[in-house]
């Protein structure tokens, strides 16, 4: 809902940026869901399904991707360092542009 109210304040040909997109395939909510069983998000997006809502609401991407936000330490520098494992990321980035045509 928060992407779908904040895609009616932009203008046609405007640009929207979403920093904080909950990750689906994230090891920080697979944590806090099954561990610590608290502090997790109720909804979580995959990279796909995202880019999708923003196309349903009038966008075109031109920048989607992981931003690994786990403390500092070994698995916040294998997320960023090691090829694939940026999928396992906590959140997702957007950037993307209102058409004029919606």
């Amino acid at each position: 809902r928060a992407v779908r109210s904040a895609a009616r304040a932009v203008a046609p040909g405007g640009t929207l940026v979403v920093t904080y997109l909950p990750n689906r395939l994230s090891v920080q909510e697979w944590r806090l869901r099954r561990i610590a069983k608290t502090g997790f998000h109720r909804r979580l997006y995959g990279l796909a399904a995202a880019r999708r809502m923003l196309l349903s609401i009038g966008f075109e991407v031109l920048d989607a991707r992981f931003q690994a936000t786990l403390r500092a330490g070994w698995t916040g520098a294998a997320l960023r360092a090691i090829p694939g494992l940026a999928a396992f990321s906590s959140v997702l980035c957007f950037v993307a542009r209102k058409c004029d045509s919606m």
